[in-house]
């Protein structure tokens, strides 16, 4: 009967050894979903940093060119009212 049990544990033991290994393997490759998921999400913010910053920018140039055109357009208006005979 002892031997029976002593089996029994040995089994037991290689069985929840070989599980363990079998688990460590398994966290090993979620960990490294993670790390790679982790990196694809700071490439990501990143890249959405960089598009808010040529966003403000080109807001920044859209802004300086209507200011700009408005100005021509006042100049425009002013020389064409000053002179005679030329109407819109």
């Amino acid at each position: 009967m002892d031997k029976l049990v002593v089996g029994i544990a040995v089994i037991a033991a290689l069985a929840s050894g070989t599980y363990a290994y079998m688990m460590r393997g398994e966290l090993d490759r979620e960990k490294a979903m993670v790390t790679t998921a982790e990196q694809s999400v700071s490439m990501l913010k990143r890249g959405a940093d960089d598009a808010a910053k040529k966003a403000a920018a080109a807001n920044a140039s859209l802004d300086t060119c209507t200011t700009q055109l408005s100005d021509v357009q006042a100049k425009l208006e002013a020389i064409t009212s000053k002179k005679p005979g030329r109407q819109h």
